[in-house]
């Protein structure tokens, strides 16, 4: 029995006998110091939600700080008894000759009374037994293993009100353990029982729920058996899949140890994510069985030693919380295990001096449903090495046509003529919007080859001059053809945007826009309007991808030049200056950003996965998701914008981005942009079908600090809500 209670009286954290015990709504419990120290760690408040360190439920810490949460006098009990049980100690002196006054004199306790809970001495202990109101208590020797109904006896629990009474009457409408004066003053008219009548029965309800929760016990242990032979298997396969490589690398001889090092590299890299997926889902399921395990352990212990006073409570704190304990359960067993598929996919050798990689390429599979057959894998991971090579190939033809182009090109000063025209074609043949990576490479092979420095030459020489009237000529059409060219490819060529900020191109675009030789206002003059677009977007894509280049645009105050833009009929013209103004503004220049309605709609087109249709261009224009969001949320600082932002139904578009479907950085900019939004909308926000959920889902089980952060802070501002209904 003594290892029992030592086990059952031990905190999960600091692993020392509890001090000052206190319970959960979760129904674990910890030292009094523990809570604190770990609240403190966290940097947690009063009424900030905090998770149980064994099952992660959340609760929301008391107003008092933890010294507010509910003491576990059944535990305190046991810890009491663990100390009776133990030899006497030197030190330990007989509480009623202290108590009489004769602490000097005191002697040595060697008994303990169960009934008066004292600690006393061989003298006092005869005394005892004398006294007739006295003789009938149970007195037993330190040291000596107590039994069962001696504990029982020692947890009598008086009532709070009526210091004097035993607690010995439940009250079935209030659910609670009251004396007889409570039950003559309060609870007359309520269906009451003896407590004694009553407790047979609670005891069998928790056995009935204690038979539920072993059996959770049984399969998180499976579970973590499955998941510590999954990742056997994984390492098995991950060694097997080296192995391939290295005979591979060992055939391809001189040629192939440069990629070798590459390709293990990799291996190494998707080993490390595999095995960290997989001991972070063993480690989750572990808490959860030990969270288990510790409240069979405590419940079995409550039926056999606590009172019937603590039993009482005991099941009605195990019927609140059944229900939770089996959704925690169902979350942890039913969730899908980390995939352990991981293929080498070996390159052709007639492709040997083609590809890439002329070893290989690592696949990390992510589990697919039962529909799709294992046999598939190889197939899909052949699809993309060959995309691969395809694009290795065209590239390779292309790479001398591409840079011959470009030096004819360089070497005309006759911009209007056939020669022009038909090389800016084929330049704009080369663009594949489905293989953004191709058009990528062909965009750094013409940055490579001078394009933008081009670019620069015609802008500055032609550009104000042709645009300054309507005009239809051949030079403004080939011009219009060349500003296309440096926007398609600046959209996805890193290197082009650094070789247009190091030209000085986007200085002298805003002082051409700073001009006002384009009206965006004229809607009749679509070459004005594809021209503003372009310039537009040039900027666009540079500061995007050259953050720098936001210097040079402050420097040459941009964004009053683009504040003209915002009025444009044209949606992608006033589309590109409004999200030009939100990476530039500054807290005094926040008023810049109200928008129209109109402006937010078409955003939430965007976010709706369609491009933005246009009534006076036949084309569209795409922004990312992060991109678009990290906008709304710059925009939002302007008070009006967050009313707008609801008003128009983006907070659809917040919500789905917290989905599991969404990258860290969807999920990071959806939740800034909700915590921004409820400063002013949170009764809007927190009512948002599915907000609150997919927050607290990323709350308790995003991997990235920053995500969890921003949702835990927007459930805060959610209570304060909820608190404040309840205190009106």
């Amino acid at each position: 029995m003594e290892a029992k209670i030592k086990e059952i009286a031990e905190c999960c954290i600091c692993f020392e006998v509890f001090v000052d015990p206190r319970m959960l709504p979760c129904i674990h419990t910890f030292c009094l110091k523990c809570l604190s120290e770990t609240s403190g760690k966290a940097q947690l408040k009063p009424g900030d939600l905090m998770p149980c360190p064994l099952c992660r439920t959340s609760f929301v810490i008391p107003t008092e700080g933890m010294a507010g949460l509910k003491r576990n006098f059944f535990m305190e009990g046991l810890v009491e008894v663990a100390k009776i049980s133990k030899p006497p100690v030197d030190s330990t002196l007989c509480q009623i000759c202290t108590e009489n006054g004769a602490e000097g004199h005191a002697g040595m306790a060697t008994h303990y009374c169960i009934q008066c809970q004292q600690h006393i001495c061989n003298r006092c202990g005869q005394d005892h037994r004398r006294f007739k109101g006295l003789k009938d208590h149970e007195i037993v020797p330190l040291g000596s293993p107590l039994k069962e109904d001696l504990i029982r006896k020692r947890s009598v629990e008086y009532c709070d009100q009526h210091k004097k009474k035993e607690m010995e009457i439940y009250c079935f409408n209030c659910r609670k353990v009251i004396c007889m004066m409570c039950f003559a003053e309060k609870h007359k008219s309520h269906e009451c029982s003896d407590l004694e009548k009553v407790v047979d029965g609670f005891r069998e309800e928790i056995l009935i729920d204690l038979n539920q929760i072993e059996v959770f016990s049984t399969e998180a242990s499976d579970k973590v058996c499955k998941v510590l032979n999954e990742q056997k298997k994984f390492q098995s396969r991950v060694e097997d899949t080296e192995n391939m490589i290295i005979r591979r690398g060992q055939q391809l001889k001189e040629r192939v140890d440069e990629c070798v090092g590459l390709l293990l590299s990799e291996l190494n890299s998707v080993r490390l994510k595999g095995v960290k997926e997989m001991e972070i889902e063993k480690e989750e399921i572990e808490r959860h069985q030990i969270a288990v395990e510790s409240l069979v352990m405590y419940f079995k212990e409550l039926i056999t030693k606590g009172s019937s006073a603590e039993i009482s409570r005991g099941r009605d704190e195990l019927s609140c919380r059944i229900h939770g304990i089996k959704d925690s359960h169902c979350r942890h067993i039913q969730r899908q295990t980390p995939s352990t598929e991981i293929f080498f996919v070996s390159s052709k050798v007639d492709d040997f001096l083609k590809a890439d990689n002329i070893v290989g390429s690592i696949e990390d599979v992510e589990p697919k449903s039962s529909a799709t057959s294992s046999v598939d894998k190889p197939d899909v991971c052949s699809e993309y090495v060959e995309s691969l090579l395809d694009d290795k190939r065209f590239l390779d033809e292309m790479r001398p046509q591409l840079i011959d182009t470009m030096e004819r090109l360089n070497n005309l000063n006759d911009f209007s003529s056939k020669i022009f025209l038909d090389d800016l074609q084929f330049l704009l043949s080369n663009d594949y919007p489905k293989r953004k990576s191709r058009s990528g490479k062909v965009g750094d092979i013409l940055a490579s080859s001078g394009l933008a420095e081009l670019f620069r030459r015609v802008f500055d020489k032609h550009f104000k001059k042709e645009f300054a009237n309507d005009g239809k000529t051949d030079l403004k059409y080939h011009m219009v053809l060349l500003l296309s060219l440096v926007w398609t490819f600046s959209d996805k060529s890193q290197l082009m945007c650094i070789r247009i900020f190091k030209s000085d191109l986007i200085s002298s675009i805003v002082s051409y826009l700073d001009s006002k030789v384009l009206d965006p206002m004229k809607t009749t003059n679509l070459v004005n309007l594809i021209a503003a677009t372009s310039l537009l977007a040039i900027l666009h894509n540079t500061l995007q991808k050259v953050p720098e280049s936001s210097q040079v645009l402050n420097r040459k105050r941009a964004i009053l030049v683009f504040q003209r833009f915002r009025d444009s009929p044209c949606n992608h013209v006033s589309l590109y200056a409004l999200i030009l103004q939100a990476f530039l503004v500054t807290e005094d220049e926040r008023e810049l950003l109200n928008s129209a309605d109109g402006s937010f709609l078409s955003l939430k087109t965007i976010l709706g996965g369609a491009p933005v249709p246009d009534d006076f261009l036949d084309w569209a224009v795409s922004f990312s998701p992060v991109e678009i969001i990290s906008a709304l949320n710059l925009l939002a600082v302007n008070d009006e914008n967050k009313t707008r932002i609801v008003k128009v139904g983006l907070l659809p578009c917040y919500v789905r981005f917290l989905g599991r479907g969404s990258s860290v950085e969807e999920q990071a900019a959806a939740a800034e942009g909700l915590l921004i939004l409820s400063s002013r909308c949170l009764h809007d926000v927190e009512k948002e079908p599915g907000c609150t959920s997919a927050l607290q889902n990323l709350a308790f089980r995003n991997k990235s600090e920053r995500v969890r952060r921003l949702a835990e802070e927007v459930l805060l501002n959610f209570e304060r809500i909820q608190d404040s209904t309840l205190a009106a």
